[in-house]
């Protein structure tokens, strides 16, 4: 857990200074689709305490508390995602609502039947309208037109963390601590003389980025666990595994994208030592250490792509770190946002 010491000008123009405990997780924030706001999920302490969500105005950081009234009695919110039509998706370890932050309504979506496991993080396709749900022990597609999630095939990827889509719709996320890249594809079949339609993931590793390691000590293990694809770049939180404390930023090349791959396409997998071994040979000399995470998962790709929020851990040694909005092809602009760890 981390507190968080929010310097900024209010909505109504006062100065400010705010102190609460921000979630770590999927769950931490999420960009409005046009970039210009945050969504950060704050929790104000203690175990009967309502959830917190801000709207931050980036850059400037003026922000206010969003009324939480309606979720009731459910107290933690443990995944965020960008929706369609200026709404956000709120997930909590049961339930999943839209919320539109502008009008202040929000509503119960559907979640999965006989769900399995607790939802942990989500992601929206804006291209392809399809959306993800993931639960600690299985993937669920909400393919577009239909109202009612399907589960996903995930197989020799049974633990994924940080997913998201590229603009492509090629689905990015960590698992065993490297960077994946894939898609859900659709695949017909047919069972007691009736078709049906099941879906998997396609994907491999591109990019061996964990860097694993024994010893008879405490674990510093580091791998993918939060990603995010932004003017023509993979964004990477590689973070703790097994823990928290420190973390690395950095960027991937992309994967193969470009033209979109139509729905029930299969993606070439390089399934042999050589054809592998350059695909990881070609990533890995692509990327690069922007700097430490804190192991904080803030990062977030507005669904437009126009804009990022991310953050470099100081050096100093002092618990801060500092936050930035990038729009595309611009420079970084820091944003009067900290956050430090509690005494």
């Amino acid at each position: 857990m981390l507190t968080l010491v929010a310097v900024a000008i209010s909505m109504a123009g006062a100065l400010s200074s705010v102190t609460a405990t921000a979630t770590a997780g999927g769950g931490k924030c999420v960009l409005s689709h046009d970039g210009s706001v945050l969504y950060v999920n704050v929790a104000a302490g203690g175990e009967t305490s309502a959830p917190e969500l801000w709207a931050v105005e980036l850059p400037s950081a003026k922000h206010k508390v969003l009324d939480m009234k309606w979720m009731g009695a459910e107290k933690e919110i443990v995944a965020l995602a960008p929706y369609k039509l200026g709404r956000i998706l709120i997930g909590t370890q049961k339930s999943l609502y839209w919320y539109d932050p502008a009008k202040g309504t929000a509503d119960r979506f559907y979640v999965p039947k006989e769900m399995k496991g607790q939802i942990s993080e989500l992601a929206y396709d804006h291209t392809a309208d399809v959306l993800l749900l993931d639960t600690t022990e299985e993937l669920y597609v909400l393919p577009k037109g239909k109202d009612e999630f399907e589960p996903v095939n995930t197989r020799r990827a049974p633990d994924r963390d940080g997913i998201s889509f590229a603009p492509n719709g090629t689905l990015l996320f960590g698992c065993h601590g490297d960077l994946w890249h894939g898609k859900v594809v659709a695949e017909e079949d047919e069972e007691d003389g009736k078709k049906v339609v099941r879906y998997s993931i396609y994907g491999y590793r591109y990019c061996p980025l964990a860097t694993l390691e024994t010893a008879s000590m405490t674990p510093s293990e580091e791998g993918v666990r939060c990603t995010a694809f932004f003017d023509g770049k993979v964004y990477a939180e590689v973070n703790r595994l097994g823990g928290s404390g420190w973390g690395t930023l950095a960027t991937v090349p992309p994967p193969h994208l470009g033209k979109p791959r139509g729905p029930d396409q299969e993606i070439e997998m390089y399934q042999n030592v050589a054809e592998r071994a350059e695909v990881y040979r070609k990533a890995l000399a692509g990327t690069k250490v922007l700097g430490g995470s804190g192991g904080r998962y803030f990062l977030s790709a507005s669904g437009d792509g126009s804009t990022l929020f991310y953050l470099i851990e100081r050096e100093t040694g002092d618990d801060l770190d500092d936050y930035y909005v990038l729009k595309k092809g611009g420079k970084p602009v820091k944003v009067p946002l900290k956050f430090e760890q509690p005494k």
